[in-house]
């Protein structure tokens, strides 16, 4: 930036105490609209205004700014600052409002703020639900206090350059603590200027005692700051040390076990859904089953990397916020895996490489060529498995799996492989429907290694995946009919969201474990799977899932399955196209 940037609270203030905080464009709309109707008073204004922390934040200033002139009590409640307003008033001060899309802001500050301002957002939707279970009876200066504590990162992303980027680039990538992270670029500490600036404002008294104490204490202050603390470290990571850190807190002070605290939080963040996806910010709840580590880095917050999340319009900066974060490293280790340690994957991030993205995308994509008749289609959907790894053994059945019948299959034979390969093509040459195809990747996945293969379908009331197919070794070690409810957070509703995948194992069940359903727990009487998510032409098929009972499942198992999961997504877009040329044909 071609401005340089204070090192020092004094410096910080000097800068931003007379910068006023945008409006969302979405605000100004809907409060235009409730406007409209005369019937309404100024106080039923009050719900857009919740669900936006900096003109919120604005409002306040200018009541109580001009309260303070004239030696008045600052007002702490939003009902009572509109009342100040009056209806006139309040029109006249809402055209005076900079619009934060018109600020033509860099893409990186553009995402942040709305970042920032789904976090809030997300965080006042816990407080109120804490206010409920302390029974709270005037809960509102508790929400607004929540509200407006992230007044001083509101300023820095609109006025401070890339001040908070480097502030993000020093948390999220290279690990420091937050406030260490901030206290390093500013020159001071975060809450430090925040108080200032909340004192200057004129914000309700709670905002300021948040961040002028800062202690593990049991009132509604600390429960402000550990809501916004929360909901910043869970944006990014539900499960790892830092939200199970601040878990135990919060526990703390609820006077809970953190596992109580951790469930009602979950619960929370699915209620809140519709409420903050009506207000245009993301949903917690799609991203309850982070499954990234905690050593992960986004690549969004890398600063050398700015272009790679420049929006085209504010409309794209805010649906961006919808999509929750991309979640863990790549399933495929792109170099030669060591034959001493295979590399074993977590759940697949779907940001990569253009060439991961080449290798390694489970979306099914339809031809762009018009397709030839369905017996030149034979070729269809090749599938490029790996080479299954050398074994002296195997011609001696050493290496061999004893599978339904007593048949004996080596595990990723290069002879089942593409006699397999072959059927299918053959199926799809066919024009045959989508079922027989899943139908006959289920019974035929064993030839790559794995022993139990069962296919889980959407649901149409789309409420619950259940078992549609399945192969399994015999009765006993059978899995049985699993049913899984999508209402509730787990890693299998993320798997269906979008292509994913996830192969836990032993280094990474300590984190991932716990989001697998008890009830598939019981069924599967494994610790160890690959779970894959069949999508169609961006359409969700269902999840295909595969373990075995003997041995261990290894990476070059885990890849030849990603390539049979590929090869099915394929080839029943190809079976379609080849049953409409048929039909038109024989028209």
């Amino acid at each position: 930036m071609s401005q340089e940037m204070p090192r020092d609270l004094a410096g910080w203030q000097a800068l931003l105490a007379d910068k006023k905080l945008p409006m969302l464009s979405r605000t100004r709309s809907a409060l235009k609209s409730l406007m409209a109707r005369p019937q309404l008073s100024i106080t039923q204004y009050i719900d857009p205004i919740l669900h936006d922390a900096g003109f919120c934040s604005e409002v306040f200033r200018h009541v109580n700014q001009q309260r303070k002139q004239a030696g008045r009590r600052p007002l702490a409640s939003l009902e009572n600052a509109l009342s100040h307003f009056g209806t006139e008033g309040f029109a006249s001060f809402l055209k005076q409002q900079q619009i934060f899309e018109d600020m033509q802001l860099e893409p990186r500050n553009q995402q942040g703020y709305l970042r920032l301002l789904a976090q809030i957002t997300h965080a006042t939707l816990q407080m109120r639900e804490w206010s409920r279970q302390r029974k709270v009876l005037q809960p509102e200066e508790a929400l607004l206090a929540t509200l407006m504590a992230g007044v001083a990162e509101a300023h820095l992303w609109c006025f401070a350059g890339d001040t908070m980027s480097q502030i993000e680039q020093l948390c999220y990538v290279e690990g420091k603590n937050w406030n260490d992270a901030a206290s390093s670029i500013l020159g001071c500490e975060l809450r430090q200027l925040g108080l200032s600036l909340s004192e200057n404002m004129g914000l309700p008294e709670i905002t300021q005692d948040a961040m002028a104490k800062q202690q593990d204490d049991f009132t509604l202050a600390t429960g402000v700051l550990l809501a916004r603390e929360l909901c910043r470290v869970v944006d990014l990571n539900w499960y790892g040390g830092r939200a199970q850190a601040v878990i135990e807190r919060i526990a703390k002070y609820q006077g809970k076990t953190a596992a109580e605290v951790e469930r009602q939080l979950h619960l929370t963040a699915v209620e809140v859904n519709e409420e903050m996806q009506a207000n245009g910010f993301a949903s917690p709840a799609r991203r309850i089953p982070m499954l990234a580590d905690d050593a992960f880095v986004y690549e969004e917050f890398r600063l050398q990397s700015i272009e790679t999340i420049a929006p085209d319009n504010t409309e794209a900066a805010s649906s961006s916020l919808v999509a929750e974060k991309e979640l863990s490293r790549s399933s495929v280790n792109q170099a030669a895996p060591r034959e001493a340690s295979p590399v074993k994957p977590a759940v697949a991030n779907n940001k990569q490489t253009a060439q991961q993205k080449a290798d390694m995308s489970l979306s099914a994509k339809s031809p762009k060529a018009k397709p030839a008749a369905p017996a030149e289609n034979t070729k269809v959907a090749e599938l490029k498995l790996s080479q299954p790894q050398k074994n002296t053994a195997a011609a001696d059945g050493d290496s061999s799996q004893q599978v339904a019948g007593g048949e004996s299959v080596s595990p990723g034979s290069n002879t089942e492989i593409s006699r397999m390969i072959k059927q299918f093509n053959q199926l799809v040459a066919e024009a045959r429907p989508a079922h027989d195809l899943i139908e006959f990747i289920v019974n035929h996945c064993h030839v790559i290694g794995i022993e139990r293969c069962v296919f889980l379908v959407k649901h149409p009331s789309k409420h619950v995946l259940v078992t549609r197919y399945s192969h399994q070794p015999d009765d006993v070690d059978a899995i049985k009919p699993i049913k899984i409810s999508t209402d509730k957070p787990n890693v299998f509703n993320l798997l269906i969201e979008k292509p994913r995948n996830l192969f836990l194992n032993d280094d990474n069940r300590g984190k991932y474990w716990k989001a697998v359903p008890d009830t598939v727990k019981l069924a599967i009487g494994v610790k160890s799977f690959f779970s894959i998510s069949i999508f169609v032409k961006n359409h969700a098929m269902g999840i295909l899932y595969a373990d075995k009972l003997r041995g261990e499942l290894n990476n070059n198992e885990f890849k030849q399955f990603q390539g049979v999961c590929k090869l099915l997504s394929r080839g029943i877009v190809q079976s379609a196209q080849n049953k409409h040329v048929s039909a038109a044909a024989d028209a």
